[in-house]
């Protein structure tokens, strides 16, 4: 599992803020997990829907349950995801749509 320092990753500009997407922006970051993921089907294809947050926001993002080996635990904690991804819908409605997720170990110096 990576490790990521906090810092210097905020410094890096490598992180785009929940609240500033809009539909067919591209976004990659680190985001909070803290629910369980649930198992939906998004125009055919089975995914994984979760909430992911950051300190500006929260959005409902899916990945086809193929991209990723999720493994189910009943004690299932909070997990800090680097997540690459692309927005869809309106914004009332918006959506992220993930192309890559790693789960990531974040040292808060």
């Amino acid at each position: 599992m990576q490790t990521i320092v906090a810092r210097k990753f905020a410094l890096s500009g490598q992180h785009d803020h929940l609240a500033t997407l809009a539909s067919g922006l591209h976004f990659h970051g680190l985001y909070t997990l803290r629910q369980r993921p649930t198992v939906a089907t998004v125009q055919g294809e089975l995914c994984y829907s979760l909430w992911v947050e950051d300190l500006t926001g929260r959005l409902q993002c899916t990945i086809p349950v193929w991209k990723t080996a999720w493994q189910e635990d009943g004690n299932f904690k909070s997990q800090h995801l680097l997540i690459k991804a692309y927005a869809v819908g309106d914004g009332s409605r918006l959506v992220g749509r993930i192309n890559s997720m790693e789960p990531v170990h974040v040292v808060w110096d």
